[in-house]
């Protein structure tokens, strides 16, 4: 029996798209937030290890963006050029455009959920309904009439599919009121509220760094110290939970309720990666001992402001730290 001509048998389609580092294996990593401080600092950390295009690489990715001066979010996903940037650039001018920069965190949910869904939009109209010069609201109104139900079926699953910006965001901040927030984006749920919880994670290694952090009871009663050595242990742990991914380069970011910044690098950070190989794994070093590694190294990471003027201050607390049942405490002298 004769076979197909050759050209036939590997006839080239058209819908041939690049290929991206998750065809690779190259999955989701890992960012984790924190609340800490009686609610006064967020603690951040993440991998450096971030999936751009056709590469992927660790020294150079920061994944913290700023939003606004008392807001940031990081990244985590299989490649920030499907639409992440666009998402982050598209929030940060929303919030800019309060003219008194006070808002809360409704008004960041909105804007971050405004901007996830118009990215999509324009995804899809790109990838899908530019052949036919329509945009998504005219194909809302006037496709099922102008293709039939077949074809609107199939334009509707590949607008679902291709629209996807395969990553996640975890947003954190303070209120107008000094309230801290953790917020997540990801295509399944549009901007949840994690708050609550005092902790969260994304990416492929998020289950291991929860389970770490709920194993040992974290809350936002832990002092920066503690706070800095957990979050890092989780960090290290979701390396170890074989997750695909995650990088072993870990970068902590502290953001406190005045809006200043401290970073801890990496030569800070295998100190703390010395004292969980060494007393950890998963087990909680003695408070001195983490006391004794990381406060040093918190003096000496000054706490840095951006430059530009903080939006006006609420000079209370919302009732909201009342019903929790935590009174307020001394600040700590990280």
């Amino acid at each position: 029996m004769l076979s197909a001509p050759l050209g036939r048998r590997f006839r080239r389609t058209s819908h041939r798209r690049q290929l991206r580092p998750s065809d690779w294996g190259l999955g989701v990593t890992v960012c984790i937030g924190a609340i800490c401080d009686f609610s006064r600092v967020i603690v951040t950390a993440s991998d450096r290890y971030l999936s751009w295009g056709l590469h992927s690489g660790s020294q150079p990715a920061l994944k913290a963006a700023r939003l606004s001066p008392l807001w940031l979010t990081m990244i985590a996903g299989d490649d920030i050029t499907l639409g992440a940037e666009d998402v982050i650039r598209n929030t940060r001018q929303t919030l800019a455009a309060y003219d008194d920069g006070v808002f809360g965190v409704s008004e960041v949910q909105a804007a971050a959920l405004a901007s996830w869904r118009d990215v999509k939009n324009r995804i899809a109209e790109t990838n899908v309904l530019s052949p036919f010069n329509l945009t998504i609201n005219e194909f809302v109104q006037i496709g099922r009439d102008k293709f039939g139900d077949p074809k609107f079926t199939e334009l509707v699953q590949r607008i679902e599919v291709e629209s996807l910006l395969k990553c996640q965001m975890l947003i954190c901040g303070f209120d107008q009121n000094l309230i801290p927030s953790l917020l997540v984006c990801d295509d399944d749920h549009p901007c949840s509220d994690y708050t609550r919880a005092d902790f969260m994670a994304i990416g492929s290694g998020h289950t291991a760094a929860i389970s770490s952090l709920a194993f040992h009871n974290y809350t936002r009663e832990r002092t920066v110290a503690e706070a800095v050595y957990q979050v890092c242990a989780a960090k290290f742990m979701a390396e170890r939970s074989g997750a695909a991914g995650v990088g072993r380069d870990t970068l902590v970011l502290c953001l406190d309720e005045t809006g200043r910044k401290k970073w801890i690098f990496k030569g800070h950070i295998e100190m703390i990666r010395a004292l969980w190989e060494r007393e950890g794994q998963p087990r909680i070093p003695p408070t001195n001992q983490i006391v004794d590694t990381i406060e040093p190294i918190l003096k000496h990471q000054k706490w840095i402001r951006e430059a530009g003027p903080l939006p006006p201050r609420a000079t209370k607390r919302s009732p909201r730290h009342a019903k929790r049942g935590r009174k307020r405490q001394p600040p700590s002298r990280a």
